[in-house]
């Protein structure tokens, strides 16, 4: 029986069908941290950014936060200021001295101007309650350009 599809690796369609398969593959995932002591935020701004096609490791607090970070690189971290132990404000004066290149999302209560003493060109401030559409447009402006 005659095919089109035939078997050959060594054929053109063979070479794009397997260059397609490899991107798709190999894609390079944003990694983010998420540290949010209340488990249901933390667990519903993390669905949201997988959703998203985030790579996104959760801490509970920010010392849980800092031991990740000493063994995995982070593009982007999001942070609660008001945390029991580490607060938000401790956690990122912290990174700021190991880790200057990792991009910040501030997340509290309270507002911006509360935060203003942590804000940088590489860090933004959103209020509670969060709205999933904000959240996504602050992690992808903090991106750098591809």
């Amino acid at each position: 029986m005659d095919c089109d599809h035939k078997f050959n690796p060594t054929g053109v369609v063979f070479k794009q069908k397997l260059a397609r398969y490899l991107r798709g593959l190999y894609t390079v995932q944003t990694m983010i941290l998420l540290v949010e002591d209340e488990a249901i935020s933390r667990y519903a701004f993390a669905q949201i950014l997988r959703f998203e096609g985030h790579e996104v490791m959760e801490a509970a607090n920010g010392g849980e936060a800092l031991t990740i970070l000493d063994k995995r690189y982070f593009d982007v971290m999001i942070t609660d200021l008001v945390m029991p132990g580490l607060d938000g404000f401790a956690l990122v004066a912290r990174i700021r001295q190991k880790w200057p290149n990792v991009r910040i999302v501030l997340i509290s209560g309270y507002t911006a101007q509360y935060a203003a003493e942590a804000l940088d060109e590489s860090t933004e401030f959103l209020s509670k309650p969060v709205d999933s559409t904000d959240l996504i447009a602050t992690v992808q402006r903090l991106l750098p350009a591809s």
